[in-house]
């Protein structure tokens, strides 16, 4: 994993992630989540990196600063916009269930995982392109996405705009921050 890339990249905030209790977010979505997320939310917490990706938590919280989107939130976009469109995803995935959201961008676009296996650490990433009016999928989990973004070592910008595309010195906004 390349998480150790990303903290060169992004160094996780002072303050620490957010503790979160697994096995209730686990239970609450049905599937586990992928090691990746988890351990990112352990290091940074949800959050944006340089305000224009947002992580979302794994469960709805409250507290000081502005209240982060929740995985619940962000599939529930996701799966509406499935209903819309299909294009870029694969044949084989027939219903919305295999679309869970972990995050978004400022510019309207939708990230996911698509699960379609047993094994969350082998889910790839799903991006809806709201430039592009299609999802991206990316052969990845989290982490290494983003390694790819801000690194520019994905095939293309998964995103509708270029803010991180290839700039690989970003800050990491835990919500608590804000």
């Amino acid at each position: 994993m390349r998480l150790d890339r990303l903290k060169v990249m992004m160094p996780a905030p002072a303050a620490g992630g957010d503790g979160v209790d697994w096995a209730a977010a686990e239970a609450a979505l049905g599937r586990r989540f992928p090691s990746d997320y988890r351990e990112f939310i352990e290091l940074y917490g949800a959050g944006t990196i340089s305000d224009h990706l947002g992580v979302a938590h794994p469960v709805s919280v409250s507290g000081p600063g502005e209240r982060p989107t929740d995985v619940a939130e962000e599939t529930e976009e996701a799966r509406f916009t499935f209903g819309r469109t299909r294009a870029g995803l694969p044949a084989e995935l027939v219903d919305e269930s295999a679309l869970i959201g972990w995050g978004h961008s400022d510019a309207a676009d939708a990230l996911c995982w698509l699960a379609t296996g047993p094994d969350p650490d082998r889910w790839p990433v799903a991006v809806w392109s709201d430039f592009e009016r299609k999802w991206l999928v990316h052969d990845v989990g989290m982490v290494d996405f983003l390694v790819g973004l801000l690194a520019g070592e994905l095939d293309e910008c998964p995103l509708s705009d270029l803010s991180l595309w290839g700039r690989p010195s970003q800050r990491f906004i835990n919500w608590r921050d804000v």
